[in-house]
């Protein structure tokens, strides 16, 4: 019965924290699309589809092996090697993270040019090329905390998470107003 009671509590955390985590997408998807337009809000889900895209390439599957190999050592009491382990998969997860961001950065023209015709500088993909080390990290540590039962945790490293991803759109359009302020203020 306590078995079931843990699972019950882990399952109901984890369903309210994806609960909330939708909900501030939601909301913050209805902040963007009243203050930029619906020009900009186009862009915008052009600009998200890459900057998903770009997060899948980070992550690459680094929340399951991470959450296998914690439950395999676990399992046979092997927790020095847990260690060893969670040290590799966080320099991997950094590896990816930087890989991905690295090649957000080197296909930021071409990704400018063929996905958004122009409409933003190529150089505002560099700021959402900086999250994606931090949110490659919270996936592999996301992992661990699935792989000990220890959900309060997890829901933490996925509402931060979150928390980078809209940190990097606002940053984004911030700089995209900037530069879009400094540009009517060069040609007028």
């Amino acid at each position: 019965m306590k078995r079931f009671k843990i699972f019950l509590v882990n399952g109901l955390l984890l369903t309210a924290t994806s609960f909330i985590m939708r909900f501030i997408g939601f909301s913050f998807n209805v902040f963007i699309s009243k203050k930029v337009g619906a020009e900009a809000l186009g862009i915008f889900s052009l600009i998200m589809s890459v900057y998903l895209f770009f997060i899948t390439l980070a992550t690459s599957g680094i929340n399951l092996a991470v959450t296998r190999i914690v439950v395999e050592q676990t399992a046979f009491c092997e927790h020095a090697n847990t260690k060893s382990s969670m040290r590799q998969c966080f320099f991997y997860s950094i590896g990816f993270g930087i890989f991905a961001g690295s090649l957000l950065c080197i296909l930021a023209k071409p990704i400018t040019y063929f996905f958004v015709h122009n409409k933003i500088p190529y150089y505002l993909f560099y700021f959402i090329g900086i999250s994606l080390p931090f949110i490659s990290v919270s996936s592999c540590f996301n992992g661990y905390f699935t792989a000990l039962r220890k959900n309060g945790k997890n829901a933490i490293c996925r509402i931060f998470e979150q928390i980078l991803k809209i940190l990097a759109t606002r940053i984004f359009f911030i700089a995209i107003y900037a530069f879009s302020g400094f540009f009517m203020l060069v040609c007028h």
